[in-house]
């Protein structure tokens, strides 16, 4: 017999077997058998990640369903996200979670509270020395922060640290209002 089409009833003597208590646990062990099955198959390649091609890494995420797994990630990036993603589903909504995730993505990364810079409550920065990494990802950045921090949770600011002399370009927009105008006159000079 093999675990992967196990049967308790078969292994029972026939005496046992008449009894419908028995016969519904024996179809319950069944599928217990059978799911442990599935997951010892899973543990055999879980040693292997590092060795495992992205076509695999993706199915992997796909059954371990990892919300903040993308495929277009590179290699080494969805390694980390699958080693990590059992713990990362304990403790999804908290600090600890988004770190990770950054982490795995994006190799830098950290969480500062509100109340370790002086903010509103319920708020959070992220912070990180991977500016290049995060500047050229951003959308995927807030797509990945919004799956694994708290619903109540608002992000202040994405703080780059520099340790080095480099250019740095910066540029900030904001509009917020119902309708803009701009009216421009122009005269001409008196001579």
């Amino acid at each position: 017999m093999k675990l992967d089409n196990v049967d308790i009833l078969e292994l029972l003597p026939s005496w046992m077997t008449e009894e419908s208590d028995v016969k519904a646990l024996a179809v319950g062990t069944n599928d217990e058998a059978k799911e442990a099955y599935r997951e010892s198959l899973l543990l055999s390649r879980w040693n292997k990640i590092d060795q495992l091609g992205e076509e695999y890494l993706d199915s992997l995420a796909k059954e371990l369903n990892v919300p903040w797994y993308r495929t277009d990630a590179d290699i080494e990036a969805k390694r980390r996200i699958i080693k990590n993603s059992d713990l990362v589903h304990k403790i999804l909504g908290t600090k600890k979670a988004v770190e990770m995730v950054v982490n795995d993505y994006f190799e830098n990364g950290e969480v500062r509270e509100w109340y370790e810079y002086g903010g509103d409550p319920y708020h959070f920065r992220v912070v990180s020395e991977n500016s290049r990494s995060i500047a050229d990802n951003a959308a995927l950045f807030m797509e990945l922060l919004d799956i694994v921090k708290r619903k109540s949770a608002w992000l202040d600011a994405l703080a780059v640290l520099i340790d080095e002399m480099s250019k740095v370009y910066a540029g900030v927009a904001y509009q917020d209002v119902e309708k803009l105008t701009i009216d421009f006159t122009l005269e001409e000079e008196q001579a």
